[in-house]
């Protein structure tokens, strides 16, 4: 994150639009690893995900989205602080 700013992640909301066995992703978090991951283990059709919570990034954190297989869409939306 940019210098004097501070990040607060609210909600990642997830569709998968291959809804095929074995369609996973994982969102890597410098803060805690492994944040949050789904793993589809039968077809299934309109599949979607929620993450509500509130993860705080420093400057200089990252957190990021790894899909293993599949093609997902993946929202994630918070806000921005700025340091005194």
């Amino acid at each position: 994150m940019p210098a004097g700013l501070v990040y607060v992640l609210r909600d990642i909301d997830v569709t998968c639009l291959t809804n095929a066995a074995g369609d996973n992703f994982i969102v890597q978090s410098q803060v805690l690893g492994q944040l949050w991951g789904v793993f589809i283990t039968s077809p299934v059709s309109n599949i979607q995900f929620a993450w509500r919570g509130r993860q705080v990034y420093n400057e200089g954190e990252r957190v990021g989205f790894e899909v293993g297989h599949g093609t997902w869409s993946i929202a994630a939306s918070g806000y921005q602080l700025t340091l005194p």
